[in-house]
């Protein structure tokens, strides 16, 4: 066999993967690679800007739980480097502070529903224009903000109580740092395609850390 003929037979195998790899239209989990080396060694390295909560959204765990495994109280301040431990002694589930009940949930964007739930992707996807406002789905407290997960773009995370959080991914716009409150319906970014190859919002509803259905909740 030719030279010639095996590089036209790997440049046409190249072709065909990134075909593949880049087909918007199949829901494919994303995998955090760090996030799973880090339950298999039984902690997490805390690298710069990341949170207590974001770490622990990240690990699909509930903050409350990280923060007794390594001893943390409120505002959690962690730094560089440090090494969290992802298990050991829980919280009791009496010591949680009282919570605001939410009373409804909002369609975080106005447009058409394209991927539904499933436990591997952890949320919905919302296809809607470049560029059409992301609203939060509730009050809260914007915990974190930025985009240090590969596959997810910017990323806002929302603190609704101590019970539920809610992620939105993908946005070009983003109009709220952390530590800011929100109200619900307040616009926090704009749909967009960072981290994607499709325009679409990514939302994620999680309860004591674990991913829940969102359209079992939303109004």
């Amino acid at each position: 066999m030719s030279v010639r003929l095996i590089s036209l037979i790997f440049l046409i195998l190249i072709f065909s993967l990134t075909a593949c790899t880049n087909n918007s239209d199949t829901n494919v989990p994303i995998i955090d690679v760090k996030a799973e080396h880090a339950k298999a060694q039984g902690y997490y390295t805390v690298q710069p800007g990341e949170t207590l909560y974001f770490i622990a959204w990240r690990l699909n765990l509930d903050y409350h739980d990280l923060a007794a495994y390594n001893n943390l109280s409120k505002p959690y301040h962690l730094y560089v480097g440090e090494r969290l431990r992802l298990s050991g002694k829980k919280i009791p589930p009496a010591k949680i502070p009282p919570f605001k009940v939410v009373k409804a949930w909002q369609w975080p964007v106005n447009g058409k529903l394209w991927h539904n739930f499933s436990p591997s992707t952890n949320g919905i996807d919302i296809l809607a224009p470049r560029g059409t406002p992301v609203r939060a789905a509730a009050a809260g407290e914007v915990v974190y903000s930025g985009n240090g997960i590969r596959g997810y773009g910017n990323l806002i995370i929302i603190e609704h109580n101590a019970e539920y959080m809610t992620a939105y991914a993908h946005s070009d716009n983003v109009y709220v740092q952390e530590g800011a409150q929100v109200y619900a319906g307040q616009i926090i970014a704009t749909v967009g395609s960072t981290g994607a190859n499709q325009v679409f919002l990514h939302f994620e509803l999680r309860k004591r850390g674990h991913a829940v259905n969102p359209l079992k909740y939303l109004s």
